[in-house]
C-alpha cells in the first residue's frame, strides 16, 4: 500500500513539474498594443465598472483564462477609461499553460460589464521566456491584439425568438377576434 502511495505521489510531482516548464509568459496589458476597449457604439470608453479576460491557449481550440501575478483571479479590472482611445488595463504579466517559453500560443480578449460582454477575434504569436528559478524573472512577450477596438455589447435578440413572439402575437390577436 505504502509502495503504491509513494508511486501515485512520484506521478504527480513528475507531472507537474511536466506541465510547469511548457509555461511562456506574456505581458497581460492592451497599453502596448493600443487596442481599447469600448462600450455599446464603438466610441465610449468602457466604464471603470468593467473586467477583461486574456484567454490563451496551445491552439485556438484550446484557450483558457490566464491568471495575471498579483491577482487571485483571471478578471483584470479596466483601470483607465481615455476619451477617444477606449479603457485600458493592466494585469502584469501571466502564464501560458501548455507553450513552452518562445513559442507560439493563441489568444482572444473577452471585454465584460455586467450582461454586457464582447470580445476579441483570435490571433497567434509568440510568447516569451519561461518562468526561471527564482530570484530570477521571466521575459514576457507583449500582447499584440489586433483588433481596431473591443467592444462591450448587448445581446442582441436572436431571429427566431423574434420569430416566436410574432407567432405569439398573432394567436393572441386571433384568439381576441
Amino acid at each position: 500500500m505504502k509502495k503504491q502511495i509513494l508511486v501515485a505521489v512520484a506521478g504527480a510531482v513528475l507531472a507537474f513539474a511536466s506541465s510547469a516548464q511548457a509555461q511562456g509568459t506574456i505581458f497581460v496589458n492592451n497599453y502596448d498594443s493600443g487596442v481599447g476597449v469600448y462600450e455599446g457604439n464603438a466610441t465610449t470608453p468602457a466604464p471603470l465598472t468593467a473586467y477583461v479576460q486574456i484567454r490563451a491557449g496551445a491552439c485556438a481550440g484550446s484557450l483558457a483564462a490566464i491568471i495575471p501575478t498579483g491577482f487571485g483571479n483571471a478578471n483584470i479590472p479596466v483601470t483607465d477609461m481615455e476619451g477617444t482611445t477606449g479603457s485600458y488595463f493592466d494585469g502584469s504579466w501571466g502564464l501560458v499553460s501548455g507553450v513552452g517559453g518562445g513559442g507560439t500560443a493563441y489568444f482572444e480578449v473577452f471585454a465584460f460589464d455586467g450582461a454586457f460582454s464582447g470580445h476579441s477575434s483570435i490571433w497567434s504569436q509568440t510568447i516569451g521566456t519561461t518562468v526561471p528559478a527564482p530570484p530570477s524573472t521571466p521575459s514576457p512577450a507583449t500582447l499584440m491584439i489586433p483588433d481596431a477596438n473591443i467592444v462591450i455589447s448587448v445581446p442582441e435578440p436572436s431571429t427566431m425568438l423574434l420569430a416566436g413572439l410574432g407567432g405569439l402575437s398573432l394567436l393572441m390577436i386571433r384568439r381576441r377576434k
